[in-house]
């Protein structure tokens, strides 16, 4: 078995994973073919007139979409923003708080079971029987 394949609990490889450094998309977008390129550069300057027209429709909706189709196709989509607000997280804190709050639960449970308690070989609390 080939050991090139990014492994889940030591073992074999999951499906449909690829190798490191391996794209399941190499080539990318399918690129337009020429010929169907110029069939369609015939055409551009009907299209720009149906979008002049459609910009004159009573229709508020259809000469907005048309206007937004003008401009993105003269001046480029706009940059689309994003508000993220990102809190910092300690996250050795919050290890070490996940291990007080579990050290806490059993020595409460120790006390429960009167006296020392004993730990099972993952160090958790067992009670005397």
């Amino acid at each position: 078995m080939s050991t090139d394949y990014p492994k889940t609990n030591g073992t074999k490889p999951h499906r449909g994973q690829f190798k490191p450094g391996q794209s399941g998309n190499p080539g990318g977008r399918p690129k337009i073919p020429d010929e169907v390129k110029r069939a369609f550069e015939g055409h551009t300057m009907q299209a720009v007139r149906v979008l002049a027209k459609a910009m004159k429709d009573p229709d508020p909706r259809i000469r907005v979409t048309a206007a937004a189709h003008i401009l993105d196709r003269t001046l480029g989509k706009p940059a689309q923003t994003l508000n993220a607000k990102v809190d910092a997280f300690d996250l050795n804190a919050a290890h070490l708080e996940a291990l007080q709050t579990l050290n806490g639960a059993r020595q409460a449970s120790a006390a429960i079971l009167g006296g020392e308690a004993q730990e099972d070989d993952m160090g958790r609390a067992i009670g005397n029987a």
